[in-house]
């Protein structure tokens, strides 16, 4: 059933470092797919364009389009390359090639270990993507042990009226892990899922892909370089755990 939320003012957030539960993206946090979505677009600009867009522009249109949803950044293509079409026409065409290439996704470095240490301890832990059920399956099919690890706390675009940046994935995920959003942490790599960790009322680390502007996730609480680098007992994230 879809749900909505409605997030609270950021300025009211509790200031308190210790954290009970993590929550995690998944498209460039978890899973390496912008490499994947790099190739689609680049790919379809030289099929519709006849030639390749250049490298800086290029990168300064990708930086736009992290954590937005499909059809905005297939609607920003057209406007970009000049295409008077509508996004649904690219999201089309994307269809087989995504298809194939999504079940090859790696994982980023730090997350698998991270991840497995957080289940070790037994933290609460839930997934909150933009992705459709379906895209989510296909992205995480081959790695299915590990997303086991998160249960059946797996919260897509299926389970709410609105996504990123609106807070709705998150306060689900925490709603299904039965936390108060004030102890959560967040983990996300786009501004937009920043924004939504904000708006919810929870804590968030970021970690932006090596093209995106830090800058523009500078509200978040910590700003990683990959998750490698995160220290959990910053947070108190073990000590918090009674089951630890």
């Amino acid at each position: 059933m879809l749900r909505s939320f409605r997030g609270i003012d950021e300025n009211r957030r509790p200031m308190n470092q210790s954290v009970r539960a993590a929550i995690f993206d998944l498209d460039g946090l978890l899973l390496d797919t912008e490499r994947l979505y790099d190739e689609v677009f680049r790919e379809y600009i030289v099929l519709r364009t006849g030639a390749p867009m250049e490298e800086k522009a290029f990168l300064a249109m990708r930086a736009q389009m992290f954590g937005a949803s499909p059809l905005v950044n297939a609607n920003r293509l057209h406007a970009l390359i000049g295409i008077n079409e509508p996004g649904e026409c690219f999201l089309e065409w994307r269809k087989p090639r995504i298809t194939e290439m999504l079940p090859k996704a790696r994982l980023l470095p730090g997350a698998e270990s991270l991840v497995r240490i957080l289940a070790r301890k037994k933290v609460p832990m839930a997934i909150a993507t933009s992705s459709d059920r379906g895209f989510y399956t296909l992205k995480t099919g081959s790695h299915r042990e590990f997303f086991s690890l998160f249960g059946n706390h797996i919260v897509t675009s299926d389970d709410v009226y609105n996504t990123k940046p609106e807070p709705d994935l998150f306060l689900m995920a925490a709603a299904h892990l039965s936390i108060p959003p004030r102890t959560c942490l967040v983990f996300e790599d786009a501004p937009s899922g920043v924004e939504a960790a904000l708006r919810a009322g929870m804590r968030v680390v970021a970690v932006p892909h090596p093209q995106l502007d830090r800058s523009l996730v500078a509200r978040a609480d910590e700003v990683l370089d990959t998750l490698e680098q995160f220290d959990p007992a910053r947070w108190n994230l073990f000590s918090q755990n009674a089951s630890v």
